[in-house]
């Protein structure tokens, strides 16, 4: 018969645990996302109209902005406006990815992605 080492399983058993660990550090709000490949915040805001009534994913960073949520990318901040659910405030500051449709508004009024649903990575 063949024995096993003690030290391999005992790997195997840490990687599993590390990987189980690694998933869980994630939270779903909203819908579950349907796995679209992001797009830059940056390039969002560049040509806005490209993304209208479009569903996209963004990711970033969130945070509370000047009339409501913000998805902050490098230097460039998307308004975010959850759809049917919300973000608590435990969520500020941690990584998010967000699916939903891009509302573009009128003149001077800013884009805003509709969310359909967020991830938030703790």
């Amino acid at each position: 018969m063949r024995r096993e080492s003690p030290l391999l399983a005992g790997l195997l058993v840490a990687a599993g645990l590390a990987l189980s660990a690694a998933a869980s550090t994630v939270e779903l709000y909203g819908r579950p996302l349907r796995g679209l490949s992001a797009v830059p915040v940056a390039t969002v805001l560049a040509s806005p109209e490209r993304y209208a009534d479009r569903s996209i994913r963004v990711a970033g960073t969130g945070r509370k902005g000047g009339d409501g949520l913000e998805i902050v990318d490098g230097d460039a901040a998307l308004a975010l406006a959850p759809s049917g659910f919300s973000l608590p405030d435990s969520a500020l500051g941690l990584g998010w990815t967000a699916e939903g449709k891009l509302r573009v508004g009128g003149k001077g009024s800013p884009p805003v992605l509709v969310a359909s649903g967020v991830e938030v990575a703790r």
